[in-house]
């Protein structure tokens, strides 16, 4: 292909890139964002860890308590003292355990939907931080592509100088 036929094919790419816009500070606040984002999603990590946390504790607590249930059932004579356990007492016992648990299965849900709300949150945030990485990606080849603008003027300068010559 001659000079006039790498002219032609330069002016064409160089219009298509004359639409381009590239601000770098954009980019610049949209990794100021991804950053947040980063420390957000970290955050909700920790959160979900805690709850999770306190959830599996919560649940060992009441299998501690269903296993004293069980034991405080069947006792009939106190290890203790050898004297015969008052069904009252025994039913006392057994109503505060079943009020332990009662209160921690509570507990639990309220943990387990403030656990569901962080996850649809840190969904979302993953969301987000795709969104973002994607618009950075999307800026960084506006940027090269335009860099590549700049040394097609230059190479289009010389051939037209070049043709000028001859």
């Amino acid at each position: 292909m001659g000079n006039n036929g790498v002219l032609i094919q330069l002016n064409l790419q160089m219009k298509e890139l004359q639409d381009l816009k590239f601000d770098e500070s954009e980019i610049l606040k949209l990794e100021e964002e991804l950053k947040m984002r980063k420390r957000q999603k970290s955050d909700l990590n920790d959160l979900l860890i805690k709850f999770s946390s306190e959830i599996n504790s919560l649940s060992a607590k009441n299998l501690e308590n269903g296993e004293a249930k069980n034991r405080i059932s069947s006792v009939e004579i106190c290890p203790t003292c050898l004297q015969e356990v008052n069904i009252m007492y025994k039913n006392n016992i057994l109503s505060k355990i079943n009020s332990n648990i009662f209160e921690n299965l509570k507990k639990i849900e309220s943990l387990n939907s403030e656990k569901q709300m962080i996850q649809n949150k840190l969904s979302e945030t993953e969301t987000e931080l795709n969104w973002i990485e994607k618009k950075i990606r999307d800026y960084n080849v506006t940027k090269i592509r335009l860099n590549d603008a700049q040394e097609k003027k230059i190479r289009r300068s010389d051939l037209d100088n070049t043709n000028l010559k001859m």
